[in-house]
């Protein structure tokens, strides 16, 4: 039996051996305060909940191993709200005390989830290299010269340092994929709608989405089965239509050959070339399409009208506090001003004319 200082957090993993009993919640509580007392990578907590009270849950928690997350350690960004404990969004300034937990939060601690803290993350989640957080700057679990990603920089680093077993974040615009993929870890970005987002700090409330960080695919997958849920209080929220999750044969995407960049860095286009031949070997057919319309879509979301979401949600706040919030996000924000109507729905347009350009006879596809 692995000793549990080598034990791999991986969700199913965990609930293999309290199955087995070779360990229980509380052991493994135990172990994840002793990481991150070890751990110079334990700065990514901007509220670490008091291990006793950890303890205490976790014997509980002991109780009903039947729950689908019993006893399963886990991190949220500080930009979800938990009840009782400051929501930063990454501004120290901007913290506010949440008399409720976001419905994310309560529904993985209803499963048995063990939160042990909140993470640090881009203020505003208006960065994707995890370089404007309260912080500082954070690194890639890989090396000094590697960013981690944001603005989900410390959910990302929270699992790929082994501290838990899944983290939260959100998504907007990448929010989740930035910091996954140098992390390596996987992202899963919820379709919009299915997973709520009430009690999230909204970036642009029409586009967020909540994120799940984990270790593999089958992780991620377990935990999406416990958040999908539709939410009254949330307007964007709808009921999941059913799906098979990963059909064969199916059909993925990728840039034309003259579409892909990869700045000279070979390692990384021969990995991309080896994932397309691993979705092969899964059953999949790989279709070249114009990668155009994703890079103005994209743009439409950074930069354009749907900055004026992004100020809505804070701007106000950015204004008033121009000294606590840093000079490229209080930039981006506040460009959101000057954006009037008449662009919002020349955006709008434009953003469904793109939708069309990227199918490829009438199929949408997984994108790679």
């Amino acid at each position: 039996m692995t000793s549990i200082e080598k034990l791999s957090l991986d969700l199913l993993l965990i609930r293999s051996v309290y199955r087995t009993g070779d360990f229980t919640p509380t052991e493994v509580v135990q172990e994840v305060y002793r990481r991150i007392r070890a751990s110079p990578g334990s700065s990514i907590w901007l509220w670490l909940r008091e291990e006793a009270d950890c303890l205490a849950y976790a014997e509980k928690v002991a109780e009903r191993l039947d729950l689908p997350l019993a006893g399963v350690p886990f991190a949220v960004t500080d930009n979800i709200d938990a009840m009782g404990i400051p929501t930063t969004a990454g501004c120290p300034a901007f913290a506010y005390i949440p008399k409720d937990s976001a419905t994310v939060l309560q529904l993985i601690e209803a499963a048995g989830g063990i939160l042990i803290g909140k993470t640090v993350v881009d203020q505003f989640g208006a960065s994707l290299a995890g370089v404007d957080t309260p912080s500082g700057t954070y690194h890639s679990v890989y090396g000094d010269n590697c960013i981690a990603g944001g603005p989900a920089t410390g959910a990302a680093l929270a699992v790929a340092s082994g501290f838990v077993s899944f983290a939260i974040g959100t998504d907007t615009t990448g929010a989740g994929q930035s910091p996954a993929a140098y992390n390596h870890l996987v992202s899963i970005k919820p379709t919009q709608g299915i997973v709520s987002t009430k009690g999230i700090t909204p970036g642009c409330r029409s586009l967020d989405c909540t994120s799940i960080f984990a270790s593999c695919v089958s992780d991620a997958a377990s935990v999406l089965d416990v958040i999908v849920a539709e939410d009254p209080e949330d307007p964007w929220s709808r009921a999941a239509r059913a799906h098979t999750r990963f059909a064969c044969p199916f059909v993925f995407g990728v840039p034309k050959v003259e579409q892909r960049e990869f700045n000279a860095d070979l390692e990384s286009e021969i990995c991309y070339l080896r994932a397309i031949e691993h979705l092969e070997a899964l059953g999949g057919r790989a279709v070249e399409i114009d990668f155009e319309p994703f890079r103005e879509a994209s743009s439409l979301a950074e930069s354009g009208a749907w900055a004026a979401e992004r100020f809505h949600a804070v701007g106000g706040f950015v204004e008033a506090h121009a000294d606590a919030v840093e000079p490229g996000v209080a930039r981006l924000i506040l460009s959101g001003k000057s954006i009037n109507a008449i662009d919002v729905f020349q955006a709008t347009y434009q953003r469904e004319i793109l939708k069309k350009r990227r199918s490829v006879r009438g199929r949408r596809l997984i994108c790679w």
